[in-house]
Parts: C-alpha cells; sequence; structure tokens
C-alpha cells in the first residue's frame, strides 16, 4: 500500500513545473528539480505504476511552458530532460491501466504538443 505521503511527494515535485516556472538564467535549479521529478518517477513507478504514470503524463503535459524561458545553451538542461523522458515514456507506455484511459492521456499530451507547434502537421 503506497503512503500519502509519498504520492504528495510525487505530486510536488511534478507540480513544481509551472508555466515560467524557471528564469532564463536558472537551467542549474531547473536541472535539480528535473532530477527531483526523475527521482519521484522512478520512486512511484515502484509503488504505484499506475498513478506515477498519469502524473508523468501531466508533468510532460507542463514540460514545455516551465522551461520556455531557460537558457539551454549548456546542454546540461537538454540532457537533464533527456534522462527524465526515458524515465516518464516508458511508465506512461507500461502503466497497468486501462487503453481508455492511456488513450486519454496520450491526447492530451499530442493536443498540447500541437498547440505550442513543437509537432509538424502530418
Amino acid at each position: 500500500m503506497r503512503s500519502t505521503a509519498r504520492v504528495a511527494d510525487w505530486q510536488q515535485a511534478l507540480a513544481d513545473f509551472a508555466p515560467r516556472a524557471f528564469a532564463w538564467d536558472e537551467s542549474r535549479r531547473a536541472v535539480k528539480q528535473l532530477q527531483r521529478v526523475l527521482s519521484a518517477l522512478r520512486q512511484g513507478s515502484r509503488l504505484s505504476p499506475a498513478e506515477a504514470a498519469e502524473l508523468a503524463a501531466g508533468w510532460l503535459a507542463r514540460l514545455e511552458d516551465a522551461i520556455a524561458c531557460v537558457d539551454g545553451s549548456s546542454g546540461a538542461l537538454a540532457n537533464a530532460v533527456a534522462r527524465a523522458l526515458d524515465v516518464a515514456i516508458p511508465l506512461i507506455a507500461g502503466a497497468p491501466v486501462a487503453d481508455e484511459t492511456r488513450d486519454a492521456w496520450l491526447e492530451r499530451l499530442g493536443a498540447r504538443f500541437f498547440e505550442v507547434g513543437e509537432v509538424g502537421e502530418v
């Protein structure tokens, strides 16, 4: 059984990715926060894979807005995002949930990426 405090920790780590959460010069802070998310996702996947996957999908939907202003010229932020995606994507894909639930997550993510122009039309 999962602990309520543990779930609150996951939710807080992911909720810190609000729109414009990081200023242009906060690459180091953004990387640390991404490491915290990565830890929360890994821990969550062991305790409650379905809930962790839902939180991961929500986090992915907010990620671009949160780091949009950060100067990522050092590459550290891109590497941290890639490591977090390496955990989040398989977690979402392999979550023990109904197909309809996963489809809703993916539809929300797809709509979000089309909205911000990250994915071209097919």
